[in-house]
């Protein structure tokens, strides 16, 4: 049934979500200089900056850009 493969899904999300969470602070706990720390969040940053654009481009072409705000 679609609820089943929607929970599914939902649950995979969440638990790639969880493992990602927990690499990034071992990540982050592990490097020596604090200066490593901060380029590491830079380019996660620089990555949420991208999904971003990216998910306001296909609203834009396939859906309503005013339904953004």
């Amino acid at each position: 049934s679609p609820y089943t493969k929607s929970s599914l899904r939902d649950f995979f999300t969440v638990l790639a979500l969880s493992f990602h969470a927990v690499f990034e602070g071992l990540a982050i706990g592990l490097e020596p200089d604090s200066k490593d720390v901060w380029l590491l969040f830079a380019g996660n940053f620089i990555v949420y900056l991208q999904l971003k654009v990216f998910i306001y481009n296909y609203h834009c072409i396939y859906g309503n850009c005013g339904s953004l705000s």
